[in-house]
C-alpha cells in the first residue's frame, strides 16, 4: 500500500469516529468511498467515464469502482442520495469481490420479499459470513445509513481483510448435497481480457484479428489450456474492455470479460456430495453431439447435479473410461483414476488396465484398441458411447456386430458405413482370419487392472496426479506449469462415506486464485478427504447443480465437453 493510500485511511477513521454520534445520513458516494478505503483499494488515475461529474468530492472512488468492476457500466449510480443499509452491504460485498455466493444464495435460498431483490441476497450474506456483520443491518436493512453504521462497517471490513471472512452453504435434494464455500476478500485484477473464440483453426483465427485491426481493436492468438484462442487486451480497467466487448461484430458482441492477474487473496469451490452408486458417466455423442455444456449434459439425463470428468482433447477422453463396465477409452501414461460400482465402492489408483475378449470356450484374446484407428494385425473395439458409427475405423477388416455377449453379425468392412447402433459393439478383425472368434457365438469382456484395489470398478475416469492415498506423488508426468501454478482445479475425493466431486475455482483475483497441485492436495484433506484425485481442471472445471452452474468457468462461459459426471 502506498504512503499516499495510508494517509487518506486515518482521517477518514478518525472523522467517521467523531461525528458517529450525529446519525446524519451518508450519501451512496460517501458510502462507496469509505467501502474501498476500508478495504484498502487502489485509486483509479486515469480519464472520467462515468456519469458522476468529475469535481465530485467522491468522483474518483466512483470511477475507480467502475474501473474494477465492482459497478457494472450500465449502473446510474446517483451519488448523491442517500444510502440505505441494504444498499451500503451490497456495496461492500460488490466490492470484496462476493457476487458469485449472492448469486447461489439468490437461485437457492429464500430471501427476504421486503427488500429489492438485487440486495437480498446481500443480507443473506451478510448474516452468515463469519465474522457477522453488523446486526443493524438486519434489523433495519431499509433503514438510513448512518455515520455510526460507517464506522461499525468500516471496522468490519477491515477485520475481513487482514482477519479472514468465510462463508459456507449447503442444500440437499433427493438424498444429493451441494456444499459452497467462499472465503478471503477478493482483489482488483492487473487487466482484462476480451475472449471471442475458443479453439478455432489458424486461418478463421487470422481474418477475425484482421477484421478487429479495422476496427481499432488489437487482437492476438493465445494457447489457453491447450487450446488455441483468440483474445482482445489486455485493458487496464473493466469499463473499458466492457465497452470494446459491447461494440464487436456479431457473434462476437458481449464476449466474455476474462480478469488477469491480481493479488491473492480468495477462494471459491463448490462440491456435489453423493453415493457412488448415484454417479453416472454420461458422454455427449450419445445424445447426438461431439460436446456438449454441462449443463445441456445434466439437463439431458434429468440430473440433480453434475460435474467435470477426466481429461481430454479433440473431443475424445484422455486416459482410462469405463462406462457400466465396458471400457470406452484406453489408458495413458499409468496415471491415477477414480472406479465406483453399482453398490457403492469406490476405488482410487492406477488406472491402467488391458482388455481381453473371451470365447465360450475361455480363450483371451488381447484388444489392441479402443475407439481408436487400428492397425493391421490387430483387434479392437469400437462403443456407442462416441457415436453410433464408428468414425475411427480405418481400411479393411471384419467387423463383427455383439449384442448382450453374443456375435449376432459378421460382415466385412467397407466404406464409411460403420453403424451399431446405441446398444450394441463392433469388435474389429485386422487380421487374415478370425482365429477362434470364428468359432464362437459367445463372447465376454476381462479387464484386467494393473491396480488390483480397481478390479470391482465398473465405472473409472483416469486423470492424476493422486492427491492423497498411499500412491500420491503430486507428479504422474505432468508439467510443471500445471502442477505449481495456480489454476482452477476438479478433485474427486472420498470421505470414507460418500464421494464428493469439487470444484476449486482460480484465475479471478476477485473471485477465486484457484491451487497449486501441493495445495490441492493440503485442501483436500483439510475438508475431510481420506483419498482424492485430480481430475481436469482449468476452464473446463464445471459444477452444476438443479438447473444451474454454480461455480464460475474461468473462460467466463461452460467449455463444451465430451463427457461428464451426472448424479440422480
Amino acid at each position: 500500500m502506498s504512503m499516499s493510500t495510508k494517509k487518506l485511511i486515518i482521517p477518514l477513521t478518525l472523522c467517521l469516529m467523531v461525528i458517529s454520534t450525529n446519525l446524519e445520513a451518508v450519501t451512496r458516494g460517501e458510502a462507496l468511498h469509505g467501502i474501498l478505503t476500508a478495504l484498502e483499494l487502489p485509486q483509479w488515475s486515469g480519464k472520467s467515464f462515468s456519469d458522476v461529474p468529475p469535481d465530485h468530492p467522491y468522483g474518483r472512488s466512483i470511477e475507480s469502482a467502475f474501473a474494477m468492476g465492482i459497478l457494472f457500466p450500465t449502473d446510474h449510480f446517483y451519488p448523491d442520495i442517500p444510502a440505505s443499509r441494504a444498499e451500503a452491504l451490497a456495496f461492500a460485498f460488490m466490492a470484496m469481490g462476493w457476487t458469485q455466493p449472492s448469486r447461489i444464495i439468490s437461485l437457492y435460498s429464500d430471501i427476504p420479499k421486503d427488500i429489492p431483490p438485487y440486495l437480498a441476497p446481500y443480507l443473506s450474506l451478510g448474516e452468515t459470513v463469519t465474522p457477522q456483520a453488523p446486526q443493524e443491518f438486519f434489523t433495519d436493512p431499509a433503514g438510513v445509513f448512518t455515520e455510526e453504521d460507517a464506522t461499525k462497517l468500516s471496522l468490519w471490513l477491515k477485520k475481513a481483510l487482514h482477519s479472514g471472512i468465510k462463508w459456507r452453504y449447503q442444500v440437499e435434494k433427493s438424498g444429493i448435497t451441494l456444499v459452497v464455500q467462499r472465503e478471503g476478500v477478493g482483489r482488483p485484477p492487473q487487466g482484462w481480457l476480451i475472449l471471442m473464440e475458443d479453439d478455432i483453426d489458424g486461418r478463421k483465427g487470422e481474418l477475425l484479428i484482421k477484421k478487429l485491426a479495422l476496427m481499432g481493436v488489437s487482437a492476438k492468438f493465445a494457447d489457453i489450456d491447450g487450446e488455441k484462442k483468440v483474445i482482445a487486451g489486455p485493458y487496464g480497467n473493466y469499463f473499458q474492455a466492457w465497452l470494446i466487448s459491447q461494440a464487436l461484430p456479431s457473434p462476437y458482441r458481449g464476449s466474455p470479460l476474462i480478469p488477469q492477474g491480481g493479488e491473492r487473496r480468495s477462494l471459491f469451490w463448490a462440491a456435489v456430495k453423493a453415493p457412488a452408486e448415484r454417479s453416472h458417466i454420461v458422454t455427449a455423442p450419445s445424445v447426438g453431439a461431439r460436446s456438449l455444456p454441462l449443463s445441456q449434459l445434466a439437463s439431458n439425463a434429468g440430473a440433480v447435479g453434475a460435474v467435470n470428468g477426466g481429461f481430454f482433447g479433440s473431443n475424445r477422453p484422455i486416459g482410462t473410461l469405463i462406462i457400466d463396465g465396458i471400457p470406452v477409452s484406453p489408458s495413458y501414461s499409468n496415471r491415477s483414476a477414480i472406479g465406483w460400482d453399482e453398490t457403492g465402492e469406490v476405488s482410487f489408483g492406477n488406472g491402467n488396465f488391458r482388455l481381453y475378449v473371451k470365447t465360450e470356450n475361455n480363450q483371451a484374446i488381447p484388444v489392441n484398441k479402443i475407439n481408436q484407428p487400428a492397425g493391421e494385425g490387430t483387434l479392437s473395439l469400437y462403443s456407442p458411447h462416441f457415436g453410433q458409427f464408428a468414425t475411427q475405423i480405418k481400411g479393411s477388416g471384419i467387423e463383427l456386430l455383439i449384442k448382450d455377449g453374443r456375435i449376432i453379425s459378421s460382415r466385412e468392412a467397407q466404406g464409411s458405413n460403420h453403424f451399431m447402433g446405441e446398444d450394441k459393439f463392433i469388435l474389429l478383425a485386422k487380421t487374415p482370419g478370425l482365429g477362434p472368434l470364428g468359432e464362437t457365438s459367445e463372447i465376454t469382456f476381462d479387464l484386467t487392472w494393473t491396480d488390483k484395489g480397481m478390479e470391482k470398478a465398473s465405472q473409472a475416469i483416469q486423470a492424476g496426479p493422486m492427491l492423497l492415498g498411499p500412491t500420491s506423488t503430486l507428479n504422474e508426468g505432468f508439467s510443471t506449469t500445471i502442477i505449481d501454478k495456480r489454476h482452477p482445479r476438479t478433485i474427486a475425493g472420498w470421505d470414507g462415506e460418500s464421494v464428493w466431486w469439487i470444484a476449486v475455482d482460480g484465475r479471478d483475483s476477485w473471485h477465486s486464485d484457484g491451487l497449486t497441485m501441493r495445495e490441492a492436495s493440503s485442501f483436500a484433506r483439510g475438508i475431510g478427504m481420506i483419498q482424492a484425485v485430480n481430475m481436469d481442471g482449468g476452464g473446463s472445471t464445471q459444477i452444476w447443480w438443479d438447473g444451474n452452474v454454480v461455480n464460475k468457468p474461468s473462460d467466463g462461459r461452460e467449455r463444451p465437453l465430451p463427457y461428464g459426471v451426472i448424479f440422480r
